[in-house]
């Protein structure tokens, strides 16, 4: 699995059922699904632009 397998959007409700018990827990927690899903996208900018250097 690469690492863009590892972080692929389509996982993110099954890492978020994980983590929180249902999707509805993880919107209590962080907010609506598209600031959920905008957030990973985003973050993942800033994960991997270290690698570059």
């Amino acid at each position: 699995m690469g690492r863009w397998d590892a972080l692929d959007v389509t996982k993110l409700s099954t890492v978020l059922t994980a983590k929180y018990g249902s999707i509805h827990a993880a919107q209590e927690q962080l907010g609506s699904v598209q600031d959920i899903q905008s957030t990973f996208v985003d973050f993942q900018q800033y994960l991997y632009a270290a690698e570059g250097n």
